[in-house]
């Protein structure tokens, strides 16, 4: 039972006595907790079977003195201001000492519902009745960052993971007897502090795509709280490009009447992410290898050619793959030639 009297301080829930006491047999610390208040709370307690002690919200010890029957205790919360929240308990009766009874748990312990990088989580306290002697924990499998520290899991999330994590926590007590919980943690979220930060544009990305034209390759650029970054995507690449070591490289191998939007994301190490969206235009078909002259024949044709006078300079124009040269065969009339792709002379 539980009541307040002259204000809202009360037992946030109630303490939970042991299923068992043994003669000589440390109990469980039974830890009290309170909601409501003013100021400090302090704790009291009456009936306590001999060996058992409050101290600091904590009903300990070992009981040294064998009883037949159990012991109503009542315990009691007072804060600054007079309030107080009383809890009536039963402890059952202190049996003689038989090398220990069996370890088991009180409860499963309950992990937390969400998890995220750099928040720490609630403490979860252990609860194991039985055994000999003193109980200690320990635990395999927990989130990175989170620990165990006497009766208490706690820490905060170092790392992202998108899996779930499956921790067992084992009791053993002072005569190796053990008992153990599975425990399922949810997936560990990033800190979205919105701490990443890409330096890449759209803009840095190719404007046209040609079937057998390398691409300029694109190296991706981000900034985050915990470097290095790591680079992926979602989407499909347009065939022959592909995303290496942050860097976007290749020669389209097909044509696509359509443009392609793919998503990058810039990843650090504490898991925080950013987007950055693309879309990558149709790809062409390729030109063969071809060249078409822009400059025609009736360019030249239509010239007057005066000795000793300049003539008027034509520049010569084709279109190709790549880098456009250009040649004669040397039968130009005497004094005019071909320097890079303008004809002039005298």
């Amino acid at each position: 039972n539980s009541d307040a009297a002259g204000g809202s301080l009360s037992f946030m829930t109630m303490p939970y006595p042991p299923a068992t006491l043994t003669l000589n047999n440390p109990i469980t610390p039974i830890y009290l907790y309170t909601t409501g208040g003013v100021g400090n709370i302090t704790f009291k307690a009456s009936g306590l079977p001999s060996g058992l002690f409050l101290t600091a919200g904590q009903i300990s010890g070992t009981p040294d003195i064998q009883s037949g029957t159990s012991s109503d205790v009542t315990i009691t919360a007072s804060d600054e201001d007079g309030n107080t929240a009383v809890a009536n308990l039963t402890f059952p009766e202190v049996e003689a000492s038989g090398g220990g009874s069996s370890l088991s748990w009180m409860s499963t312990p309950y992990p937390p519902a969400t998890l995220t990088v750099g928040k720490s989580i609630y403490n979860i306290y252990l609860y194991a009745m039985g055994g000999t002697g003193t109980i200690s924990y320990t635990a395999s499998g927990l989130p990175d960052g989170l620990f165990i520290s006497g009766s208490m899991i706690m820490g905060t999330p170092s790392f992202s993971n998108a899996s779930p994590s499956y921790a067992m926590i084992t009791a053993e007590d002072n005569f190796g007897e053990t008992a153990s919980v599975n425990i399922t943690f949810p997936q560990v979220d990033g800190s979205g502090g919105g701490t990443v930060t890409w330096m890449t544009l759209d803009t840095d990305f190719p404007s046209t795509l040609t079937v057998n034209d390398p691409i300029s390759s694109v190296t991706l650029d981000a900034t985050g709280s915990m470097e290095p970054i790591t680079y992926s995507y979602t989407g499909t690449l347009p065939p022959g490009l592909t995303l290496a070591a942050g860097v976007v490289s290749g020669t389209p191998t097909t044509q696509s009447a359509t443009s392609t939007t793919i998503t990058f994301v810039a990843t650090d190490m504490e898991g925080n992410n950013e987007d950055l969206i693309v879309t990558f235009p149709q790809v062409d078909a390729s030109s063969g290898g071809g060249v078409t002259w822009n400059t025609i024949a009736a360019d030249f044709s239509t010239l007057t050619l005066t000795k000793g006078t300049p003539m008027s300079s034509i520049t010569l124009s084709a279109t190709g793959v790549g880098t456009i040269t250009y040649s004669d065969d040397a039968m130009l009339p005497a004094g005019i030639s071909l320097t890079a792709d303008k004809v002039s002379g005298t």
